[in-house]
């Protein structure tokens, strides 16, 4: 499995877990992330403090990659998460239909083929 980008951490004398970049990511183009955290397992939310706002790159390996903007450090996350949703429910949705069609035609199939052995036995 791959490594991710953050790791859980939790900080002192709170007793819950957050997320931190992992020691060694250099600044890229946005910078040093300023709140890095792993999301419905396969997202990762990288979350960069910019001049007067602060920007969210979010991505799931090798699939899908995006940026979104607020003007604070918890709606830049919130943004982020919302739009991670948004994509996974519409995932969710085409498979579903994908699936809905497939039996569609399977139940078809198996129609066609009773109805082709009840002529057979019909002579």
């Amino acid at each position: 499995m791959r490594e991710l980008i953050s790791k859980p951490f939790a900080p002192a004398g709170t007793g819950s877990a957050t997320w931190e970049p992992v020691a060694g990511i250099g600044e890229g183009r946005l910078g040093q992330p300023q709140w890095a955290e792993c999301y419905l397992l396969e997202w990762e939310i990288l979350v960069y403090q910019q001049d007067t706002f602060w920007e969210a790159c979010f991505f799931k390996w090798g699939s899908h990659h995006e940026h979104v903007t607020a003007f604070s450090l918890m709606a830049a996350r919130r943004n982020a998460m919302d739009r991670i949703e948004f994509l996974e429910n519409r995932h969710r949705a085409k498979r579903s239909a994908f699936n809905a069609s497939y039996n569609r035609g399977r139940d078809k199939l198996k129609k066609i083929e009773r109805h082709n052995d009840y002529e057979k036995q019909l002579g």
